[in-house]
């Protein structure tokens, strides 16, 4: 029997006609719905794949520009960081680099340590422009090493009356990162460690007695 579509045409016409939506527009709703899920999927993977390309392609270049230097990268409004206040150059090599106040925090016991001090060096720099060059690039750098380094220390290291060991173990890691020897050599100057129990307040550290808690 061969299918009336006159009938089916009516019939689609009273349909139309009653919900006041053209034939061909109920036609494309399933496309349109489909579209509608799919469309948006679809966008946010291509915008994962950008995404993480990108991603990937930056992080295989970080550890090289992370050696070279934080601090080497524009900043917000577009200027380059200039030498830090508290780092200068004062002769033949010589620098004053920083001034810290790095805490440890020891979960077992619920105490924090602080350790306060100045740091100079003997660089490879020639003169005074070459070192605000080198910290203007490295400058941030350079710090977060230093305190790294502290923080990465033991109680033995930290609370001698000489922090020997500190100086050789920052100097091997900032040349070690650099890729050359830039530190020649430093010295933590007008140390202190203090302690804070279960968020007390500073005090000397308890096995100091003045003497070593504190070195010119």
């Amino acid at each position: 029997m061969v299918p009336d579509r006159s009938i089916d045409a009516k019939r689609e016409s009273n349909d139309s006609r009653a919900t006041g939506v053209p034939a061909w527009v109920r036609r494309l709703e399933p496309i349109v719905w489909g579209a509608s899920v799919i469309l948006p999927v679809a966008l946010l993977t291509v915008l994962g794949v950008c995404a993480g390309r990108q991603y990937w392609q930056q992080w295989h270049r970080r550890p090289e520009s992370f050696a070279q230097g934080l601090g080497n990268e524009p900043t917000r409004l577009g200027h380059r960081p200039e030498t830090p206040a508290d780092m200068r150059y004062e002769a033949d090599g010589c620098a004053h680099l920083g001034d810290y106040s790095v805490k440890l925090y020891d979960p077992a016991n619920g105490t924090t340590l602080r350790a306060d001090f100045t740091l100079s060096g003997e660089t490879d720099c020639a003169d005074r422009a070459s070192f605000d060059g080198w910290i203007a690039r490295h400058g941030r750098f350079l710090r977060e090493q230093v305190m790294v380094t502290v923080r990465n220390s033991n109680l033995k290291e930290l609370s001698g009356s000489k922090q020997e060991a500190l100086e050789r173990k920052l100097v091997a890691r900032v040349n070690r990162s650099l890729g050359k020897p830039f530190l020649k050599s430093v010295r933590f100057k007008s140390y202190v460690l203090y302690e804070s129990v279960r968020n007390s307040d500073y005090v000397l550290w308890e096995g100091a007695d003045g003497r070593e808690a504190i070195r010119q």
